[in-house]
């Protein structure tokens, strides 16, 4: 009875771990990209003079 239990949880655990890290892993990389070209943008607006001096036609 005992060991059955601790195979169920264990098993939901695992579960919920793999659920979770299927969601976080994706959300994470996202995440990332989103940032880097945020920083990406605005490295290249700080340093493009002509950029922030003019807006392009």
């Amino acid at each position: 009875m005992l060991f059955s239990v601790a195979v169920l949880l264990s098993v939901a655990v695992l579960l919920s771990v793999a659920v979770l890290l299927g969601v976080a892993v994706p959300l994470g990389v996202a995440v990332l990209l989103c940032v880097a070209l945020l920083l990406y943008a605005v490295s290249r607006w700080l340093l493009d003079p002509a950029v922030s001096s003019s807006p392009k036609a």
